[in-house]
């Protein structure tokens, strides 16, 4: 994992624009946000979880299969 790199970053990390100081915003680009979405996949998977879409809830269900005491009872996730 990386932190971001788009053009109109700051030490790494995501600015708004400022149009005073024409300052631009920070491009999140197409590296950055597979990458996310890859390392969040990850997790749930780890866990059990056949990602779906629509769900929500997915890498809290994968994090509480792998860390989650089995007789806790969460409830219906959202």
């Amino acid at each position: 994992m990386d932190r971001i790199n788009g053009a109109g970053h700051v030490n790494h990390l995501f600015v708004a624009e400022n149009a005073a100081t024409s300052q631009p915003p920070t491009e999140i680009t197409a590296e950055w946000l597979n990458t996310i979405q890859e390392e969040l996949a990850n997790l749930a998977e780890a866990g059990g979880v056949v990602l779906s879409a629509g769900n929500r809830a997915q890498v809290l269900q994968g994090l509480m299969n792998m860390f989650a005491p089995k007789n806790m009872d969460f409830g219906s996730l959202p």
